[in-house]
């Protein structure tokens, strides 16, 4: 089952490190944006970004950015000890997470768009994009999991292969004579003769 979820807890590493880096630079640039925006650019940050550096922009940034670092983390968790009766908690945590780390990139790319150039707009989408991709890799992985972790008839052992199809004849037996004998008429279709 690990061998089975090695991709999703990559991703999941990963986009916890990536969220973790930029709210450590956040909270460590004392009211200063600008150099996030330069870490996401492409190298095409005009002079224009030192206009939002605001400590109420900053703050707001930072708080979504370690909260989107801490979902990420706490879906990594839960995902790593997540047990093999397939909890659907971490399916949960992962769309929150994948959620609040789309919404601070299109934050990030709306203030790049409102200061100018379109270096920020540019890289914010990719962001996204990858986003929407981790996300739809990890929901095929558990998807493909799930259909590989249901038993086919070949995987009983021998004298087994036929089990579910007559417990199955057993229980509508058992139910066709249960409404027979409610009913009063005969198994054999015709009324009782009292």
């Amino acid at each position: 089952m690990m061998m089975k979820r090695i991709l999703a807890l990559f991703i999941l590493a990963y986009w916890s490190a990536f969220f973790g880096v930029l709210a450590f630079i956040a909270l460590t640039d004392g009211g200063v944006v600008a150099p996030i925006h330069r870490a996401l650019d492409i190298g095409q940050w005009t002079e224009r970004a030192t206009s939002i550096d605001s400590p109420l922009y900053a703050s707001g940034l930072a708080f979504g950015l370690i909260l989107s670092a801490v979902l990420f983390i706490w879906t990594f968790l839960s995902a790593l000890f997540e047990k093999v009766d397939g909890n659907r908690d971490t399916d949960e945590l992962a769309r929150l997470s994948f959620g609040v780390g789309t919404g601070m990139m299109m934050v990030l790319m709306a203030t790049g768009v409102a200061i100018g150039g379109q270096g920020p707009f540019v890289a914010a989408s990719i962001h996204i994009v990858a986003l929407m991709v981790s996300y739809m890799a990890m929901r095929a992985e558990a998807r493909r999991a799930v259909e590989t972790d249901v038993p086919r008839p070949q995987d009983y052992p021998d004298g087994l292969s036929q089990q579910p199809v007559v417990r199955l004849m057993a229980l509508g037996a058992a139910h066709n004579s249960m409404l027979s004998k409610l009913s009063g008429r005969s198994e054999a279709g015709g009324e009782r003769q009292s």
